[in-house]
C-alpha cells in the first residue's frame, strides 16, 4: 500500500499545544502491518498538529539481517524538522534470560547518552508519549531524567495477546512463547501500577474498560490513529466483475491471523461456495508461513497474494471484506482499513472488540459459521445492502477515529485531572479533621490529643459504648467531638466519622499509632498537591522499627499469592502481596493502610468509603480497588514514617490476627469468587502454615501462636470479638 511520506507540520489552533517526545518501538516505514500503520498515523497526526518535538526509535544495526526493510530516510522526511534519535536495538540471547524483564522490553535498552542527546535537540520538550508497551523502559528513563509527564499507548492487553500467540505457535516454540507471555503479563500488571505514568491510552474500548478496573493510573480509550496512514480519499465502489470476490488482509506470519483464516477456510468458506460456486477468496498479506501457504493452496477458490506493494488494490477489487478473528485482543487495524475504505465487512464479535460499532448497520457480525457465510453471500449478491453497509461503516469510522480528538485525550492524560485545589491556599490543620476509631482505647486517644495542637479538630468514633468513659474527654478538649460507632467494626465507624465531618480533608488515625501534627500536615499537603490521588498514607512501623506487613500492597492474584507463600517476596518485593517501601522510594501500590491515611472527604464519600462488609482489615484493600476502578490512586508516603503498636488498641493480638486471616478470606470470597479465589486462599494458608512450622522449629513459640491464629482465620473464615462472630456471618450475608 502506498503511503505518502511528504512532511506534515504546522499546528492547528483547535488542537492542544505542547512539545512531545514520542518513543516508537521500531521503524514503521514501510508501513505494511497494523502496528506500523498505527505508529505512522499517530506520528503524522502529532507532526501535523505541531506537537512532535523529537522521535526516538530503537533500530537494528543491520535491519536486513533480521528480515526488516526499514526506511529511516522516509521517517526523517516525514517528521522534519523534528529530529529522529536512533538508539540501538540489542537482540542478544542474554536479553531473553533476565528474570523479570521480558525479551521484547529488554532488547530495547536505554543508552547512557539518551538524556543528553534529547536535551540537546529537544530542549523545549514538555511530555513523553510511549507509543508501545515494548518501549516503556526507554520512556520511563526520559520521564524520570527530564521530570516530564508520560502517557503509554497500549495496543493490546499484552499478556492475553501473547498467550494467544503461544497457543497458535507450533511445539516447542509454543512453550518458549508461553513463558515469555507470562513474563509480559506480569510486567504489564506492574506497569499498570506505576507511579511515574500519567496515564494509559488504550486503542481498544474493551481493553480500556477492563484495564481501568485493575490499573493504578488513569486509563482512557483513544481510537486508532491508523486512519491517518490510509488512502481514504478513494472510497470503495462495488466492482463490476462477474466473479464474486471476498478479501482478507493481514500479516500472515501472526498466529491470530492464522487462526482466523483457518476458521474461515474450514467452517465458513465451504458454505459460501455451496451457494456461490464461482466465488473467490483473496488472502493478502506479508510473510505467509508454510502453514498458511498450504491452507490456501488446498482451499478451493482461494488465492494467496503475498508481500504485495499495495494491498488496497485487492480491497477495492472485492465485493466484501472479512474479519474472522477468533483469538487475540486489542483492535484489528485491518478492520479500521476496511471500514475507512467503505468496503462492506463481515466480522466475528471478537474482531469488533474495542471499536464502538453497531452490528447490522456499520458491518455484519456473526460468530456462527452458517450465519457468517449467509452475511458474506448477502453482501456479494445484494448491491443495495453492500453499498449501504459499506457507506455506514465508512462514516462511523471517520467519526470515531478522529485523530484530533485522540490527540486531545492524550494531552488531557498528560495534564492530569483538573487540580481542584489550585484556587485555594495550601491547606493547614484547620482544613482537616482526624477520625479516631476507638475500642476501649481511651488512654491511647488521650496520649494523642495531648501531643496535638488544641485547634486540631478530632472525631472519636467509639465502638465500645463508652465502656472506658471516653466520651468524658469532650469536656477537656475543645475541638473533640464524640460519635457513637455502634460496635459494628472499624469500616462502619470510620465511614461514620468521615461522612459526618465538615472538613475537606479527613485523616484516619489508629489510636495506637503516633503521628505528629507535622506528619498529619505532610500527608494533607501532599494529597492537596497530588491531583491524581484520593489518599496519602503514612508508612507505619512496629515497635521494632520495621515496616509493618499490611502498610499497603497490591490486588491479590494467584501469582502474587504464590510468591508470598514461598517467600520469594524477599527477593522480589514488588511481586508479592504486601508492599515493603524503602526510604527515598516513592510507591503507588494498589491499596494502603488506614492506620494513618489522609483522604479527600468528598471523594471518599463519592467512592462509597470503606467496604462495611469487613469488621476490620481488608476494608483498606477494598477501598483501593474502588479507587482504582474510578481512575484514582492511593499513595504510600515513604517519607512520612509513623510508629504503630499493632494490635494494642483493641482486642488481643492473636484474636486480631485471626480476624485478619478471616477478613482476607472474606475479601477473596467477595471479590475473587470461584476456583481462582480458592487457589489464592490455599496459597496464603500454605505460606502461613510453613512459617508457623519454621517458627516452632526455631523455638519462637509466641510468633508461631500468632501464625496459627492467622491460619485459623484464613481456613475457617471465622473470627470473634468479645465472643461475637464478626467475620463469616457478614460474608455469608453478602454472598446470599
Amino acid at each position: 500500500m502506498f503511503v505518502s511520506t511528504a512532511p506534515v507540520h504546522g499546528p492547528d489552533a483547535s488542537l492542544p499545544t505542547g512539545h512531545w517526545i514520542v518513543v516508537a518501538d521500531s521503524p514503521f516505514l514501510p508501513a505494511r502491518g497494523g502496528g506500523e500503520r498505527e505508529h505512522l498515523g499517530f506520528v503524522r497526526a502529532a507532526s501535523r498538529a505541531g506537537l512532535l518535538s523529537a522521535l526516538v526509535i530503537p533500530t537494528d544495526s543491520d535491519a536486513a539481517a533480521v528480515g526488516r526493510q526499514d526506511d529511516l530516510a522516509a521517517i526523517r522526511s516525514l517528521v522534519a524538522p523534528a529530529p529522529v534519535i536512533e538508539i540501538p536495538r540489542t537482540r542478544a540471547l542474554f536479553r531473553a534470560l533476565q528474570l523479570r524483564t521480558p525479551y521484547v522490553v529488554a532488547s530495547r535498552p536505554v543508552p547512557d547518552d539518551l538524556l543528553s542527546r534529547i536535551s540537546e535537540v529537544a530542549p523545549d520538550a514538555d511530555a513523553v508519549v510511549i507509543f508501545s508497551y515494548k518501549s516503556h523502559r526507554i520512556g520511563r528513563a526520559l520521564a524520570d531524567g527530564l521530570e516530564l509527564p508520560v502517557v503509554l499507548r497500549q495496543h493490546n492487553l499484552e499478556g492475553p495477546y501473547h498467550r494467544s500467540l503461544a497457543a497458535a505457535a507450533p511445539f516447542p516454540r509454543s512453550v518458549a512463547v508461553r513463558v515469555e507471555a507470562e513474563r509480559i503479563n506480569a510486567d504489564e500488571r506492574r506497569l499498570e501500577q506505576s507511579g511515574w505514568l500519567s496515564g494509559i491510552a488504550d486503542i481498544s474500548a474493551a481493553d480500556a474498560a477492563l484495564r481501568s478496573q485493575r490499573a493504578g493510573v488513569p486509563v482512557r480509550y483513544v481510537p486508532p490513529f491508523a486512519l491517518d496512514s490510509l488512502p481514504i480519499d478513494r472510497p470503495w465502489k462495488r466492482p463490476t466483475s462477474d466473479v464474486p470476490t471476498v478479501v482478507f488482509l493481514g500479516a500472515l506470519d501472526v498466529g491470530t491471523n492464522h487462526d482466523a483464516v483457518t476458521w474461515f477456510a474450514d467452517a465458513v468458506w465451504p458454505k459460501v461456495r455451496s451457494r456461490l460456486p464461482t466465488a473467490r477468496w483473496s488472502v493478502v498479506g506479508r510473510r505467509p508461513t508454510d502453514a498458511v501457504r498450504k491452507l490456501i493452496t488446498t482451499t478451493p477458490g482461494a488465492d494467496l497474494h503475498a508481500d504485495v506493494a499495495d494491498p488496497a488494490v485487492y480491497l477495492h477489487a472485492a465485493g466484501a471484506a472479512i474479519n474472522p478473528a477468533v483469538s487475540g485482543s486489542g483492535v484489528n487495524i485491518k478492520l479500521v482499513e476496511y471500514l475507512a475504505t467503505g468496503v462492506p465487512v463481515v466480522s466475528t464479535s471478537r474482531g469488533t472488540d474495542g471499536l464502538l460499532l453497531e452490528p447490522g448497520r456499520d458491518l455484519m457480525v456473526s460468530d456462527d459459521p452458517a450465519d457468517f457465510a449467509a452475511s458474506v453471500v448477502s453482501l456479494l449478491t445484494d448491491p443495495d445492502t453492500a453499498e449501504t453497509t459499506g457507506g455506514n461503516g465508512r462514516r462511523t469510522a471517520l467519526s470515531l477515529m478522529d485523530t484530533r480528538a485522540g490527540l486531545t485525550t492524550i494531552a488531557g492524560l498528560l495534564a492530569g485531572p483538573p487540580n481542584t485545589t489550585a484556587a485555594v491556599d495550601e491547606p493547614g490543620l484547620d482544613d482537616c479533621e482526624v477520625v479516631l476509631v476507638s475500642y476501649r482505647s481511651r488512654q491511647h486517644v488521650q496520649t494523642l490529643l495531648d501531643g496535638w495542637p488544641d485547634d486540631l479538630a478530632v472525631a472519636v468514633v467509639d465502638n465500645s459504648a463508652n465502656a472506658d468513659g471516653i466520651a468524658d474527654l469532650t469536656g477537656r478538649y475543645r475541638r473533640l467531638r464524640y460519635v457513637s460507632g455502634g460496635g459494628q467494626g472499624f469500616a462502619r465507624a470510620a465511614n461514620l466519622g468521615a461522612t459526618s465531618s465538615i472538613k475537606p480533608y479527613v485523616i484516619f488515625v489508629n489510636p495506637d499509632s503516633r503521628p505528629t501534627a507535622a506528619d498529619l500536615l505532610a500527608l494533607v499537603r501532599g494529597l492537596a498537591a497530588d491531583p491524581r490521588a484520593v489518599s496519602h498514607a503514612a508508612t507505619v512501623t512496629g515497635a521494632d522499627g520495621r515496616v509493618e506487613i499490611g502498610v499497603g500492597g497490591w490486588e491479590p492474584s494467584v501469582g502474587r499469592l504464590a510468591v508470598h507463600a514461598v517467600g520469594l517476596h524477599k527477593l522480589l518485593p514488588r511481586a508479592g502481596l504486601f508492599a515493603e517501601p524503602q526510604l527515598g522510594e516513592p510507591l503507588t501500590p494498589g491499596w494502603t493502610t488506614g492506620a494513618c491515611m489522609a483522604v479527600r472527604a468528598d471523594l471518599f464519600a463519592e467512592l462509597g468509603g470503606f467496604d462495611e462488609t469487613f469488621f476490620v482489615y481488608a476494608e483498606d484493600m477494598a477501598f483501593g480497588r474502588r479507587a482504582r476502578a474510578a481512575g484514582w490512586q492511593c499513595r504510600l508516603r515513604e517519607d512520612v514514617v509513623v510508629a504503630h503498636g499493632a494490635g494494642s488498641s483493641g482486642a488481643p493480638s492473636a484474636e486480631m490476627l485471626r480476624l485478619r486471616g478471616a477478613s482476607f478470606a472474606g475479601y477473596l470470597r467477595r471479590y475473587h469468587p470461584g476456583p481462582r479465589g480458592v487457589l489464592m486462599r490455599g496459597f496464603f494458608a500454605a505460606g502461613t502454615a510453613g512459617r508457623m512450622v519454621a517458627q516452632r522449629a526455631t523455638g519462637r513459640s509466641d510468633a508461631a501462636a500468632l501464625s496459627r491464629a492467622l491460619l485459623t482465620g484464613t481456613l475457617t473464615g471465622r473470627a470473634f470479638v468479645d465472643g461475637v462472630e464478626v467475620a463469616r456471618s457478614r460474608y455469608d450475608e453478602v454472598a446470599h
